[in-house]
């Protein structure tokens, strides 16, 4: 498997400049740690995907794209429309004192 950069922080960043919103409310809407939310903008790696599945649903593109596209680039897709799911195997690992996290997105 690839091992591909997160770019979670970047893409964060460029989200909410979009949006327009505060940082309290985005959190707020999305239904995440206003804290969490804090430190995936300072480049903390995410633990849990349902936080950032939260997230990727409030802004409208897929989790692993928020997590390895470059946004700010357009090259993201939009979500499915809703009934349409997308399943993903995730894992967390530790390599040199650094977190990796690989998603496998599975076919329906």
């Amino acid at each position: 498997m690839q091992e591909k950069k997160l770019k979670l922080k970047d893409n964060l960043n460029y989200l909410l400049s979009q949006q327009k919103s505060s940082m309290t409310t985005v959190a707020k809407k999305a239904g995440v740690n206003k804290s969490t939310l804090h430190g995936y903008i300072e480049g903390v790696t995410p633990k849990a995907i349902v936080t950032v599945e939260s997230l990727a649903h409030f802004f409208g593109v897929d989790p692993s794209e928020l997590l390895y596209s470059d946004l700010k680039e357009g090259k993201a897709r939009k979500k499915p429309p809703s009934g349409h799911e997308h399943r993903f195997e995730i894992t967390i690992r530790a390599v040199d004192g650094e977190h990796i996290i690989d998603v496998l997105q599975q076919k329906p």
